[in-house]
């Protein structure tokens, strides 16, 4: 869903709503999504690397990006969200602004992961890759496309609509 189509829609919503679907549309797609990546990146390392033009951090950033956000969708789960819906805006405070923080540090991997994809899909044409190979890495960037863009969507969601007073 667009945020910015729907914002009278969300500003509409309580904020337990916001957090169901957030959970729902996002945290559980985002496991999945991540999980999906990695193998897929591993297989296209091994496949890639031998022409010398596989980004090799491409596989220890997606990997960090997987370990910071489940670690972060957890301690939402777990901590902030149930924070905002008690109202209890002691710890609320630090709480969002640690999650501000690894939001805006999840969206500079995203962007990093951005210029390794472009550059992936300038070999793909080259004849360097098989069929098999091109198709693979055709696929995978697609998917990462996909999960960049539910992401960021996710973080402007919760940026806007669910951390606001």
């Amino acid at each position: 869903m667009d945020i910015q189509r729907h914002s009278t829609a969300w500003t509409a919503m309580s904020k337990a709503d916001i957090v169901q679907h957030i959970i729902s549309e996002y945290h559980c797609a985002h496991r999945v999504q991540l999980a999906e990546l990695l193998a897929q990146s591993v297989e296209l390392g091994n496949r890639v690397a031998n022409t010398g033009h596989w980004p090799h951090e491409f596989h220890s950033i997606l990997l960090k990006l997987y370990e910071d956000l489940l670690e972060h969708m957890l301690r939402e789960e777990q901590i902030l969200f149930p924070l905002i819906l008690s109202n209890e805006f002691g710890r609320l405070y630090n709480e969002k602004g640690l999650a501000l923080h690894n939001h805006d540090h999840h969206l500079h991997m995203l962007d990093q992961l951005a210029v390794m994809s472009s550059e992936l899909a300038q070999i793909e044409p080259s004849g360097l890759l098989d069929a098999e190979t091109q198709a693979l890495s055709s696929a995978f960037r697609a998917l990462l496309s996909h999960f960049s863009s539910e992401l960021r969507t996710h973080i402007g969601l919760e940026n806007d609509y669910l951390f606001i007073d």
